[in-house]
């Protein structure tokens, strides 16, 4: 929320204005229409869940009786007008809306949902507004907005200069930000905009002469040095304000370093940073420490119960050693996780980072994970000790599949549940409309544009192929119901693996393959790449010989079959592959963007190609129906809370895994030549034993050895 510095003198929101007329939604939207060419300049710059928040506050503060509707209406209107160019158009939409209403169609109803008009289409953006263009449009706000909306419209727009700016270098950056101090004012936003900008600005510019003594400022990633970008020193500022704070970069744009400019900027002593095991294990976060700050002391997860553990930590601040305490998410789950916590909290931190934050999450408040229990109560408890306690939070996915798990990160990052009580855990269009803008108020996004050495951009091209087999179920039936999709991805892989190994023998380069299920699944990948003459590798939960010490994958093998273990903090796969293949998809489209992550981030020189292979069996879409409906839906939602992106339409996926068996046993072909090859059928009851696993784990132990 901005300071009353910020706020223009004697200002009064609509809630100060009395006797206004109540309006019904057709009165609402005659208004709204002569309203249009003053606020549709204002939309262009804004997102389009803003836009839609927007009119909601204009709807209350004309006092509209039907608010139900006017959200289906407002979410109507923006869907349509934002693919639009032509200003004309958004009159259009609103006359339609206007006929809908008087004809007594309601919202839901099949008129409602189908495309209004065929608009012109956005002609392709050259390249994002300018800071200077973003700032001008504020000349046609209006005065009458609640005073909440006001103030987020201050702390968004900033963010937004700012954000416009991310992808420029620091001569290029430094120019446009002065263009907008510069700049005429003409409304009251327009100097609170400029003001708190100007004080941000001063902070960025001056930050390299306030770092601690011990901060080398150094930005290494595979022995090559860079300076920090406006991204890292901006986390700094933000966190700095905010007693939490999330930083929402994509993959590879520089969070940890981010995190430890942060670290040293606020001058922190004692700082625990909680990341996945992988992360540590591969020692990614000693590397970035090390070469940040001069002798600091760094402790993990078991070192808390060393007997000689306080006395240490008491020889660090004697010495003004500054301390970081790594420990991982599997740690903080088992037994002994509330102990390290506790002693941990006993040592008062100044300073907490979540890795990979969206892991914290809360799906359902009735059955919190352990290890978001854990660390709910350590923050509570030394959020009571200490007032000048910082949370820092990372990931670029903040929504994996529920508004209701946005709002538990923000939750934890701040600390106040209060703020956010408006906002029902259910996925209403106007919940993550609100979920958005809170979101945005405790968060900086950076959708980095990643480039090649010679500055040209990377692209990233996601493509669907799609395969088919028949197959006769028979004496398969039961252990496919028993399985359930564990039993179904064997029978959807053998119906992939004909087109995958033809693909690979065309290909030179090196293709990661991923999947989501193992057992079963990896091994028989691994079999018929055998088969072929294709060299490969592992990197799952069990078997990370792809990627440890050796790098086989790097050194020579040309696939690398991978499980959700890749997910998370793997970097330098760019540097080597830029092809994905998806063989067996996740449930959600959090931990397939983290997936394309590992090859679409900074240092990839080519263009980046994931291809998503989806089975159709005995006439059943396997895989568009199970999964690819599925990660879609989720992945509006994250659109729409995280990038403030207004869907089409957005429904919940419809089947069952009885109806997938049942259309596969109906569809199967009578010829019984067509049936499960005896491995699948052998695999399938070895799963339903549980012998499949053991054996599997045990040829892993074996190798390893």
């Amino acid at each position: 929320m901005t300071t009353s510095k910020y706020l223009p003198e004697g200002w009064n929101g609509w809630d100060a204005i009395t006797g206004v007329k109540t309006m019904n939604r057709i009165q609402f939207w005659e208004w709204f229409a002569k309203q249009s060419n003053q606020y549709q300049k204002m939309f262009k710059i804004w997102d389009e869940v803003t836009v839609y928040k927007f009119i909601l506050d204009r709807a209350k503060a004309k006092k509209v009786v039907n608010m139900h509707g006017l959200w289906q209406d407002a979410g109507l209107y923006v869907s349509r007008w934002a693919k639009t160019e032509d200003m004309a158009d958004g009159i259009k939409i609103v006359d339609e809306i206007i006929s809908l209403i008087r004809k007594g169609v309601t919202p839901n109803a099949t008129p409602w949902n189908r495309k209004l008009l065929e608009p012109k289409p956005k002609k392709p953006v050259g390249g994002k507004e300018t800071p200077k263009e973003i700032f001008r449009k504020y000349k046609n706000f209006p005065k009458d907005v609640s005073k909440e909306f006001y103030n987020e419209a201050i702390t968004t727009t900033v963010k937004q200069l700012w954000e416009s700016m991310l992808d420029l270098d620091p001569r290029e950056y430094l120019k446009e930000a002065l263009a907008v101090t510069k700049e005429r004012v003409y409304t009251d936003i327009q100097e609170s905009i400029k003001g708190r900008f100007k004080d941000e600005l001063l902070e960025v510019d001056a930050m390299d002469k306030n770092q601690s003594i011990d901060y080398t400022g150094k930005v290494i990633h595979d022995g090559k040095e860079s300076a920090l970008t406006l991204h890292q020193k901006l986390i700094a500022v933000y966190a700095k304000k905010h007693t939490g704070f999330i930083d929402l970069a994509d993959a590879g744009a520089g969070k940890s370093d981010a995190v430890l400019n942060t670290i040293s900027y606020l001058d922190t002593k004692i700082n625990v940073i909680i990341a996945p095991a992988s992360i540590i294990n591969n020692k990614q976060w000693q590397r970035y420490i090390s070469n940040a700050f001069k002798n600091a002391s760094i402790y993990m997860n078991k070192d808390v119960f060393s007997k000689s553990f306080t006395r240490n930590i008491n020889r660090d601040r004697r010495n003004n050693r500054r301390v970081f305490y790594l420990v991982s998410y599997s740690f903080v789950s088992g037994q002994k996780g509330q102990t390290i916590l506790n002693r941990l909290q006993s040592q008062n931190p100044d300073f907490i980072c979540i890795d990979e934050g969206q892991r914290t999450k809360v799906r359902d408040e009735t059955k919190k994970s352990k290890c978001r229990i854990k660390i709910q109560n350590m923050l509570t408890k030394i959020r009571t000790q200490s007032k000048r306690i910082k949370v820092l939070m990372l990931t670029a996915t903040p929504v994996p599949n529920t508004v209701s798990e946005a709002k538990s990160l923000v939750d934890l990052v701040i600390g106040k549940k209060r703020e956010f009580n408006k906002i029902s855990t259910f996925n209403s269009l106007q919940n993550m409309a609100e979920m958005h803008v809170a979101l945005g108020l405790h968060s900086l996004r950076y959708a980095k544009r990643y480039k090649n050495k010679r500055g040209n951009p990377i692209k990233c091209i996601t493509e669907t192929h799609k395969v088919s087999a028949n197959y006769n179920l028979k004496g398969s039936v039961k252990s496919m119901r028993d399985q359930s999709f564990l039993g179904l991805e064997q029978i959807a892989l053998e119906a992939k693996l004909p087109y995958m190994m033809k693909e690979l023998k065309k290909r030179k380069n090196k293709v990661i393959i991923f999947t989501k299920f193992v057992t079963g699944i990896v091994p028989r990948i691994a079999e018929a790449c055998e088969e072929n003459g294709i060299t490969y590798t592992f990197y799952t939960g069990s078997d990370k010989r792809g990627l440890d010490s050796n790098a086989e994958f790097f050194n020579g093998a040309q696939v690398l079959i991978a499980s959700a273990a890749l997910s998370e903090g793997i970097d330098r796969l760019q540097d080597y592959c830029h092809e994905l293949w998806i063989v067996s998809q996740g449930w959600t489209h959090t931990e397939q963007e983290q997936t394309k992550g590992r090859i679409y981030r900074t240092g990839q020189e080519h263009t980046v190609r994931v291809l998503i292979i989806e089975a159709t069996v005995n006439g059943v879409e396997y895989d568009k129906v199970v999964k690819s409906n599925r990660i879609s839906y989720k992945g509006k939602i994250h659109d729409i809370v995280t990038n403030g992106l207004m869907p089409n339409e957005i429904s919940l996926p419809d089947y069952t895994i009885k109806k997938i068996i049942d259309g596969m046993i109906i569809g199967q072909p009578r010829n019984t030549r067509k049936k499960l090859p005896d491995k699948v059928v052998k695999r399938l009851e070895k799963i339903g034993s549980g012998r499949l696993k053991a054996r599997e784990r045990r040829k892993h132990d074996k190798k390893k050895k």
